[in-house]
């Protein structure tokens, strides 16, 4: 079925998407697959209106999602490795992108709609930021990976506490 992406600002067709699913799904499912379509097919979705899309552990890497509407959007295990999401809106949910390490996983400190604390996501690590803390320090403790991992952890959890983030 077809299934248009609009532009959150002026309601334009940014573009149309060919997604196999059933006609009853929900809006949340047909956008989500929408969106993977749209990555695959190297669309750009800055500005798109992504409100309530299902993106639950979609590969959304490098994708411009450039002041796109996220309102709502379940974001949950995707992937946002080198996702542009300045001016993104994402309500009640927030995402603060991190440094990358030294060996090119990059961190980013989240809270999404049905986390009940801020997580941590590296690579294809996903955990709270004390889980974290201990899984470097077990897997990697006293190495220059563990202490660049838990700086960066540190780090991202500081940015959180000024900007007044829960």
């Amino acid at each position: 079925m077809k299934y248009e992406i609009k532009n959150r600002f002026t309601g334009a067709i940014k573009f149309t998407a060919e997604i196999k699913c059933d006609e009853n799904a929900s809006t949340a499912i047909k956008l989500g697959l929408a969106v993977m379509w749209a990555i695959e097919a190297g669309a750009n979705l800055a500005s798109a209106n992504l409100t309530g899309a299902n993106l639950t552990s979609a590969n959304l890497t490098y994708a411009d999602l450039t002041s796109a509407n996220l309102t709502y959007a379940n974001l949950t295990r995707a992937d946002l490795t080198y996702a542009n999401l300045a001016y993104a809106n994402l309500t009640d949910q927030w995402i603060i992108q991190g440094p990358t390490r030294s060996d090119g996983y990059q961190f980013l400190l989240m809270r999404l709609t049905d986390s009940t604390e801020p997580m941590i996501q590296a690579g294809c690590r996903y955990f709270t930021v004390p889980v974290a803390i201990e899984h470097w320090t077990v897997t990697r403790g006293s190495t220059p990976l563990g202490d660049e991992s838990i700086a960066i952890v540190n780090h991202l959890v500081e940015l959180a506490r000024i900007r007044g983030l829960k």
